[in-house]
């Protein structure tokens, strides 16, 4: 493939396929240390791995509801069992979280099942105020012809901060983001995602972003702020957006948008389709 240069002492290599095999070939030049040295045969890595479809992290007793009572008003994460769930609580109506915060203290490593979003619907959204504590949540795959499609589904009147989406694949049908695929009156701050993120769409639009695939507010606050994408953002209809696919009302500032962006029509490094109030101080390399 196309060679990719590098400066700093890490290199990340974007828009490679879930469960392959590539060969890389390293070269170091201009640096007396190493002679402008190379590998010869390449190193060989493996991409996320598939999981069973049948198998989600909220099946099959594979979650873990154990810190959970109805009482408190806030929660620690550590496991990946834990944060499935937070899912399997939301998912199932149980609770919203309206008015409670978690947080996670810890990485998570989502290998091993396939992800079902925190707030899969409107009907059952997530309204809790969630705190990633700028740890790594890592694995995750999620490959359904469904809306409302990431790490987050749905979520409404409240705030994500502090989350760091690292090797993760999610690709849905419409209203798909690394973070969330849908937020209402919510604002998404310092988050980072490196998440390869695809949407088929309904024909019209896929509404498809890197952080979120679609934003509304009614309320004078940023929505999205002070996030930083890094994945590869594909919408095979209309609204792509490196940051943000759609955003229906209100304003998206100081974000960075690093991944390649691409779709039918409305396509941007930051927005794709804004309708909000504006789009300030944000980058795109």
């Amino acid at each position: 493939g196309n060679p990719i240069y590098s400066e700093s002492s890490e290199s990340r290599i974007y828009n490679l396929l879930p469960e392959r095999t590539y060969a890389i070939t390293v070269t170091v030049t201009g640096d007396p240390n190493y002679e402008d040295a190379a590998s010869e045969t390449g190193v060989l890595i493996s991409t996320l791995e598939v999981p069973d479809m049948t198998d989600s992290w909220i099946y099959n007793d594979n979650y873990d509801i154990s810190w959970y009572n109805d009482t408190d008003r806030s929660f620690v994460l550590s496991t990946a069992e834990e944060l499935a769930g937070l899912s399997w609580l939301v998912g199932t109506g149980k609770d919203s979280f309206d008015g409670k915060t978690i947080t996670l203290a810890a990485d998570i490593d989502l290998r091993g099942h396939e992800w079902y979003e925190i707030g899969p619907t409107s009907g059952h959204p997530f309204q809790g105020v969630f705190d990633g504590g700028n740890h790594k949540i890592s694995g995750l795959y999620r490959s359904m012809n469904t809306d409302c499609v990431g790490l987050f589904g749905y979520v409404s009147d409240t705030a994500i901060k502090n989350v760091l989406l690292d090797d993760a694949y999610i690709s849905g049908h419409r209203y798909v983001g690394g973070i969330a695929g849908f937020t209402n009156e919510v604002t998404i701050n310092n988050c980072v995602s490196y998440a390869r993120v695809i949407a088929s769409g309904n024909g019209e639009n896929a509404d498809v972003g890197g952080i979120v695939g679609y934003a509304s507010a009614f309320s004078d606050f940023i929505v999205v702020k002070n996030c930083v994408n890094y994945g590869i953002v594909t919408g095979k209809a209309n609204h792509a957006g490196g940051i943000v696919g759609y955003v229906a009302s209100r304003t998206v500032q100081s974000n960075a948008n690093f991944g390649a962006v691409s779709g039918v029509s409305c396509v941007a490094g930051i927005v794709g389709e804004n309708h909000g109030k504006y789009a300030n101080g944000n980058i795109l390399l």
